[in-house]
């Protein structure tokens, strides 16, 4: 991994590692519960975590297909973490020197179109 890379690195596996935590200590009963109507539910922030991570491979030009499914015990929750967190430690590692003034995210859109 380049060395300008690696605090951020650093940040992001501290950041998987307190989710990891809060997966591990949430009750398995209330993966999918909704503390208000419209609130997320942790697997639902396990989901959409995950389906980012596996967006830093995706802007590398890595067109293989990934899913991130809403997990329904924190078994598949974790697993699903370390998948997705597998993929993004590759796109950091593959990254040159190069890369890291080329634009990959152009087409990138968070809030939506």
């Amino acid at each position: 991994m380049l060395p300008q890379l690696k605090p951020i690195w650093r940040r992001w596996e501290e950041t998987q590692a307190a989710l990891l935590a809060a997966v591990a200590e949430f009750p398995p009963d209330r993966l999918n519960w909704k503390p208000a109507g419209n609130a997320t539910t942790l697997a639902e922030i396990v989901a959409h975590t995950a389906g980012g991570e596996a967006a830093y491979y995706r802007m590398l030009g890595d067109e293989r297909p990934w899913s991130a499914p809403v997990p329904e015990t924190p078994e598949e929750a974790r697993s699903l973490l370390l998948a997705a967190g597998e993929r993004a430690r590759l796109a950091f590692e593959s990254l040159s020197e190069a890369d890291l003034s080329t634009t990959r995210a152009d087409r990138w859109r968070p809030l939506g179109p």
